[in-house]
Order: C-alpha cells, then structure tokens, then sequence
C-alpha cells in the first residue's frame, strides 16, 4: 500500500468536487466537505435541453414511450432511453410478450426491471423465442419467486436457447465433478458469453488451484455456488489475487477468502490503490486496512461517493473515531439513507429521551432485520413518541420533536 502523495491528494480532490459537486477543505482532507451551489441558470439552461430533447423524442416515439409507461411501468426518463432501443407502431408483439410473463407469474415491477435491461424484449417471439427459454429454466429448477429473482437480474433472454444458454448450463453444471445445486449456480452466473475452451481451461486451473492452497470440497462447492465469475479470469492473476489475499492474513481454507477474491475480480491495481488512499486520508493506517479487509473483503469495492459519505456521517455526524469504524467495516454495506441514517436517528431520540441505554452500540441496531428493528425500536414507543415512524421515515427530524441543541452531544459506540 502506497503512501498518499500531495500532488495525487490534489488531483482526488478535484475529482471529488467534479463528479460529487461537492467542496472538500484541503486542510481537513476528507473530514469536512460541503455542497457547492450552482448559478441557477446552470439548473434552468440544463432542464431546457432536456425538455427539447425529451419532447423530440416523444413526438416521434410517442405511441413507444406511451405503451412503456403504461404497460410497462416505467418512468417517463427511462421510457424515452427504451424507445431509443425499440420502437413498434401497435401493441400486439409487446401485449403477447407480457402475457407470456405474466403467465410465469411476473407482475409490473418484474415486467419494468427487465424492460429497461433489455427493450427488445418486447419484439421477441413469445413462442417460439421466450417460452422454450421460460420452460428451460423451469426444467432445470427455476421457478416461482427463483424464476421471477432470476428473470430480473440477467439478460439471458436475449440469448439463443440451443447455442448459448444450454451449452452454459451444461458447462457449469459439470465442472471437474462438483456437483452443484444447478438452479443456484445458472442464477449467479448468469451472463451474455458462452466460455470458450481457454476460458475453461483457466476456470479448471484456478479450482485446483484453491485446492492445492488447501480449501475444502464444501468452501469450494459454496464458491460455485456464490462466486463463480471468479473462477474465469486468467489462471496467472487468479494465483497473484490469492498470494496478495494470504499476505493480508485470509486463510484459503474459509469462505472469506473467496469473498476477497470476488471483492478484488473486477478491480485494477490502481483502482485498488486508489481505494486504499481513501481510506488512508480518513486516518486509517495500514494495520486498520488489513484488519477491515480480513473482516469483510466487500469494503473496499465500494466507490468513492458512498465512502466519503458513510465516513462523513459517522465521524463527522455521530463523533465516530475514524479508525474505530474499521472494526465494524460491515457497516459499508448498508445503505447510508435507507438503513445507517433513519435507524441512528430513531435510536438517538430514544437514547436522549432515556427510553434506551446509552451505552447501546450501533451494530446490534443496524443488523436487525426491518421488522425486527421497527418491533423493538419503533412501535414498541408509538405511544409515548406518535411521530417517532415519522422520525423513521424521514419526515421530521429529532429537533421538531423537542429535542435541544445542546443535548444533540452524545457518545455512540460501534
């Protein structure tokens, strides 16, 4: 891990304040940062672009972008960036398309995620195209919520049947004799390429790789099943990626360290680096990257934005020491509106109003499920605290609910 140089901390920083539209003060590094404001015209000069720019594409794709609204769920934005993909003059293809999905149990909010992933769904034969692929994929244990999950989150449907989507199937369900639950491995590996020969040749190399390392039969069976992607990249880097892994402390025989490689796949040497000097500019030392790392691999594939923002709240919000956060680095993992944000907030009322302890550390409350969160932190207080859901949902804040300035100190424990 490289030092943080002044001329590449200059450089971040004017990125930052380029994509985020955010202001960092170079003399607190990442400590401080506020929202730059804009002229308005700049916003006014922008929307006129864009109302042109939507108007001429729904003048001339107007019964498109209708029917995808509609029919389809989507939004008036993603509606005009579809019909850009595809355009038809009346609704029987898409009408018997949709009744297709609907049939397999597809409802609008399934029909609109796979319409912005692939528009040209739309125009595919329903008979001949899609309900050999639907019936496919039942008969290899695909079905109801699975089916529906999986539909979703691939594009598998714009691939042929008989070329692509078999000869994959068959590929990874008859890997070097590991029997793996097929439905589960076609459902994470799902992609738009078939492996050729060589590919292959490197995904065999690198499972007896990990077993020579000393993994066992069940950690590699759970890496199948979870992270097969992994499994195809080139055999030299996939031994590099596992040598940089056990230097940091991860041991080949656990799951984790698979959870490292995946975390590690897609990223560059100096996108690795760079993520590095993030967190090094927040005070994190080398002993703390290594210590987060060994816990929870995922940390360091979050970009740059949700970095800032996550260490902001807590070190600069909540009084959080930096390097006290790299002992819980599950936390990135969380959404920081949906989940970190609204949950602190209600947990902080309740601790200033003396409802629960404050020596209450933030991980028991940000692990729970919703209901299980909304059970003990919120309803259970709805009496005392009407607005105490509102508080969760964001629609009032802890000083409309009484609560003074000077009591806003307080000490969080992670």
């Amino acid at each position: 891990m490289s030092a943080f140089f002044c001329k590449q901390s200059s450089l971040l920083l004017a990125k930052i304040a380029l994509n985020s539209r955010i202001a960092v003060t170079s003399d607190l590094g990442f400590q401080k940062f506020r929202f730059l404001e804009l002229p308005i015209n700049f916003f006014s000069h922008q929307r006129r672009l864009t109302s042109l720019s939507v108007d001429n594409i729904q003048e001339k794709h107007s019964f498109t972008v209708t029917y995808l609204i509609n029919s389809c769920g989507l939004s008036l934005q993603n509606a005009i960036l579809a019909s850009k993909k595809v355009h038809f003059e009346n609704s029987d293809r898409p009408n018997a398309v949709l009744l297709l999905l609907k049939e397999h149990g597809c409802d609008t909010a399934h029909i609109s995620k796979m319409v912005r992933k692939y528009p040209k769904l739309l125009l595919a034969d329903p008979e001949s195209n899609l309900r050999p692929k639907l019936e496919f994929f039942q008969s290899v244990g695909l079905s109801g919520s699975d089916l529906r999950k999986f539909l979703t989150s691939t594009k598998l449907l714009a691939c042929g049947l008989e070329n692509r989507i078999v000869p994959l199937y068959d590929f990874l369900r008859n890997i070097v004799g590991y029997n793996v639950e097929p439905s589960t491995l076609l459902l994470k590996s799902c992609c738009w390429w078939i492996p050729g020969p060589v590919v292959r040749r490197h995904f065999v190399l690198n499972l007896q790789h990990l077993e020579k390392l000393g993994a066992p039969k069940g950690v590699i069976m759970s890496s199948l099943k979870l992270y097969t992607t992994v499994f195809f990249q080139r055999s030299d880097l996939f031994a590099e990626k596992t040598k940089k892994l056990i230097d940091f402390g991860l041991e080949p025989t656990k799951l984790i360290f698979v959870q490292g490689l995946a975390a590690t796949t897609q990223m560059s040497e100096s996108t690795w680096q760079h993520k590095i000097e993030i967190y090094k500019r927040w005070g994190w030392s080398d002993k703390d990257l290594n210590m987060a790392f060994i816990k929870t691999p995922v940390f360091i594939r979050y970009s740059e934005e949700k970095i800032m923002s996550v260490m902001d709240f807590l070190v600069n919000e909540i009084g959080i020491c930096s390097s006290a956060v790299a002992r819980v680095p599950f936390i990135f993992t969380f959404s920081l509106e949906k989940r970190i944000i609204p949950r602190s907030s209600v947990v902080r009322f309740l601790q200033m109003k003396g409802f629960v302890k404050k020596e209450l550390h933030m991980h028991s409350y940000l692990k729970l499920s919703e209901e299980a969160f909304l059970d003990k932190y919120v309803t259970k207080y709805l009496e005392e605290v009407p607005k105490l859901l509102d508080l969760y949902q964001g629609k009032v804040n802890i000083r409309e609910l009484g609560v003074r300035s000077e009591d806003m100190n307080w000490k969080t424990y992670l």
